[in-house]
């Protein structure tokens, strides 16, 4: 394998644990339609409101690594 081939599969696995994330992250969304809809508080989900602000941090982290080896490549 080239390094052509190691940095597309590097971004590749970048882009699963993106994914991955995002799906965590999405099991987590009735939580902020109860909330719209009165029937919860943040309070209720203080635990894992704060869990799925970690997931986003990482998310952001993951994308932002992405961006840059995607600059890199120009």
């Amino acid at each position: 394998m080239d390094e052509t081939e190691l940095k597309m599969l590097e971004k590749l696995g970048i882009q699963v644990q993106i994914d991955e994330q995002k799906a965590k992250l999405a099991e987590y969304d009735y939580i902020g339609v109860k909330i719209a809809m009165g029937v919860a508080t943040r309070e209720e989900y203080a635990e894992q409101i704060a869990y799925t602000e970690t997931l986003r941090a990482e998310i952001n982290e993951l994308e932002e690594t992405l961006r840059q080896m995607e600059g890199e490549a120009e």
